[in-house]
């Protein structure tokens, strides 16, 4: 990190990732640390996608660092030409010149998961944006309330991604496991014990998104869910804007008032994407109009947002 800082500041910044690696000290030329960086979005400002990136990065290492090594002895500059009359044989010149980079990406979910093994945690966007709706639909109340307002027994039903797994052998030789299921804004630990490992392990995957049905349980004044149930929910078109589902929202007739139309029309607009609206007005009669001019993208936010104007709900 250092050395990336430290030659930003002596060169300039990076203009493209052939740019990144001419520039770079032989530090941090190294094909784990290139990779890492792809990963982690560290090139995305320079214009490639991680995915064409990472499909070259092992060639791009393997020319350059032979060329390094002798400039970091002091034999010569790595291409090798002093000045700005030559910058266009030096470009034509460079060991990196034969790198092609394609336009493919990798789906959704890859690319963020591939954040998440490099930082920890999402950056660029999360998994679950735009399946609030989804989620809501098997398990009513998020993470966030439940933990807000525990329930001391009983059954619970939650939703979102296995973030992260530990797999466990009980004294029996049994197989069993420790689960993370974390939706927007908050996460649960979820026990699943020999019997239920075995009926569900397939899909105990991480990353995972799921419906969890389980038994509250108490430990310590920490709350968890012995693990009964686990259904995959298929999330591979969130985001994808090829969900013509639109996104319905309920409206108490004798509560809209012009400041409430104001309001949801900027909430509306701080929010574009593809998803569809159609408000639905509830009073003696149910009438449902179609804003066709205030397509959203379906996210927790605007999901909160809209659930702080008075009158106005989110249909699940």
């Amino acid at each position: 990190v250092e050395s990336i800082i430290k030659t930003r500041e002596e060169k300039g910044k990076y203009s493209s990732f052939t740019d990144f690696l001419d520039k770079s000290e032989l530090v941090a030329c190294n094909k784990r640390v290139i990779e890492s960086l792809i990963k982690a979005g560290g090139f995305d400002s320079l214009g490639n996608t991680r995915l064409s990136m990472i499909q070259v990065h092992e060639d791009a290492v393997e020319a350059v660092v032979p060329l390094k090594r002798q400039e970091a002895m002091g034999q010569f500059d790595l291409f090798g030409f002093g000045g700005d009359d030559d910058a266009e044989a030096s470009v034509s010149s460079s060991p990196l010149a034969h790198l092609k980079f394609g336009e493919e990406e990798y789906p959704r979910k890859q690319l963020l998961a591939y954040e998440r093994e490099m930082l920890g945690l999402y950056v660029s966007a999360h998994p679950l944006d735009g399946a609030e709706r989804i989620l809501r639909k098997h398990a009513p109340r998020p993470i966030a309330a439940i933990l807000a307002d525990p329930p001391k027994e009983g059954e619970l039903v939650v939703s979102g991604l296995i973030t992260s797994l530990e797999r466990r052998v009980n004294k029996k030789g049994e197989p069993w496991a420790i689960c993370t299921i974390e939706d927007m804004d908050a996460s649960l630990e979820v026990l699943y014990f020999p019997k239920s490992y075995a009926m569900f392990s397939a899909d105990l995957i991480e990353d995972n998104a799921v419906l969890v049905k389980g038994r509250v349980n108490w430990r310590e004044d920490k709350m968890s869910i012995f693990g009964g149930g686990l259904v995959p929910l298929d999330l591979s078109e969130v985001g994808n804007g090829d969900d013509d589902l639109p996104l319905v929202l309920l409206a108490a007739a004798e509560k809209i008032d012009q400041s409430v139309v104001s309001e949801l029309k900027q909430t509306l607009l701080a929010h574009k994407g593809e998803t569809p609206v159609h408000l639905k007005l509830v009073g003696k009669n149910q009438t449902v109009f179609a804003l066709y001019d205030y397509p959203v993208k379906v996210t927790s936010m605007l999901i909160g947002e809209l659930k702080g104007i008075p009158g106005i709900a989110a249909s699940t």
